[in-house]
């Protein structure tokens, strides 16, 4: 997925420097159902007290009951409905958290625009090996790509980031600098010499 960019996001020190260091911040920005790793974040927000999670999006008519129950039992997870507004109302959502969890188990899931918005919001992500996430996610540089039993994995990885915040940040500027990557204006002169090559 390609997006125009309409704002200065330079990568500053000042800019990583902003982040609140007390409590590790955690977002999930999907349809919320199973499939697309719900459960999973669960899960992880039972086993990781200290860390603080946020859910947005619809919820899958057959998963709602369980999810509302969940959250209802969980002190340290927050749902905030369908988010509604721009692009840059996504970007600047975003960049309240620190971490994008993005545990799908979908095989076909394409390319998630959210990949590409957390970039230009500049948060660390952690995702599961499924379709074209490794691609999108350079592991170790950009976030963390689970190669294991997610369950298991995602926790490690959560407390991993909340522990060492020196990694956290290096994620983050990763994370930040890689959204060029993503700008359709960086390709607009390789797009039209292609085009005149084909004549």
């Amino acid at each position: 997925m390609l997006v125009t960019s309409i704002f200065n996001w330079g990568v500053t020190k000042s800019w990583i420097d902003s982040f609140n260091p007390e409590r590790l911040k955690c977002v999930f920005f999907s349809l919320i159902q199973e499939k697309k790793g719900a459960d999973i974040v669960l899960s992880a927000a039972r086993n990781c007290p200290s860390v603080d999670f946020a859910f947005y999006g619809s919820v899958d008519v057959d998963y709602e009951k369980h999810f509302m129950v969940e959250i209802a039992s969980l002190p340290n997870v927050q749902y905030h409905g369908l988010f509604k507004g721009s692009n840059e109302d996504v970007y600047a959502e975003l960049a309240k958290y620190d971490v994008l969890l993005f545990p799908t188990m979908w095989k076909t899931e394409g390319v998630p625009g959210i990949l590409v918005e957390r970039k230009i919001a500049g948060l660390a992500e952690i995702v599961s090996d499924v379709s074209y996430n490794a691609e999108l996610v350079k592991d170790g540089i950009e976030g963390i790509v689970l190669k294991g039993k997610l369950d298991n994995e995602i926790c490690k990885a959560i407390n991993d980031l909340a522990r060492d915040r020196t990694l956290l940040n290096s994620l983050k500027l990763g994370s930040k600098q890689s959204a060029e990557r993503f700008y359709i204006d960086n390709y607009i002169e390789a797009i039209n010499k292609e085009l005149e090559e084909r004549g």
